[in-house]
């Protein structure tokens, strides 16, 4: 595959864009809403607030690596318009191993 360079990097940066413009919000109201759930969540508000702006940063980031990695594996930059056996594999990979990696935390009893 040639690399993609010029204006094929238009629909790459808007598509990448809007999933962080959408997985950020999202994903702060999750860790805000399952917050006191945690172990070692400031008792603060603007202490927790600030972790999970944090986290939710971090996720929208992992969604954009996510979506990259869907590029790759399709070949194709509206993979998620139609994403194919490859689009649906890489989806059904992440959906087992997020819990994987979400068990190693902490949870109050």
């Amino acid at each position: 595959m040639p690399p993609i360079r010029g204006p094929a990097l238009r629909p790459l940066r808007r598509i990448g864009g809007r999933i962080l413009l959408a997985g950020i919000p999202v994903n702060f109201a999750w860790e805000m809403l399952q917050g006191p759930l945690f172990t070692g969540m400031p008792a603060s508000f603007w202490g927790a607030t600030l972790l999970c702006a944090q986290a939710s940063v971090g996720d929208g980031f992992l969604l954009l690596a996510l979506y990259g990695l869907g590029v790759l594996a399709t070949r194709r930059v509206d993979w998620g318009r139609d994403p194919g056996w490859r689009g649906v594999a890489l989806a059904l990979l992440g959906a087992v191993d997020a819990p994987q990696g979400a068990a190693g935390v902490s949870w109050r009893r």
